[in-house]
């Protein structure tokens, strides 16, 4: 889960409890398809610095990727 969506300061990713104590990564990549961010066990996400705009973020937990849309305002 990844919120609040949209989003203008930070975003939040909750890791289910099954998978809380694992080690995962997070990637966003702008429309075009660019990686723009990535980073390793951060919960929040500072994204001030995006311009406004839809963005994917991929998050990696184990085995398993999650992939969801957010939009910057």
């Amino acid at each position: 889960l990844i919120y609040p969506n949209p989003a203008s300061t930070k975003i939040t990713i909750i890791i289910p409890d099954e998978y809380r104590n694992e080690y995962f990564v997070s990637y966003i990549y702008d429309q075009n398809g660019t990686l723009i961010y990535s980073s390793n066990n951060e919960k929040e996400i500072d994204i001030n610095g995006l311009t406004i705009g839809t963005y994917t973020i991929k998050v990696k937990v184990g085995k398993s990727y999650n992939t969801q849309t957010i939009i910057k305002l």
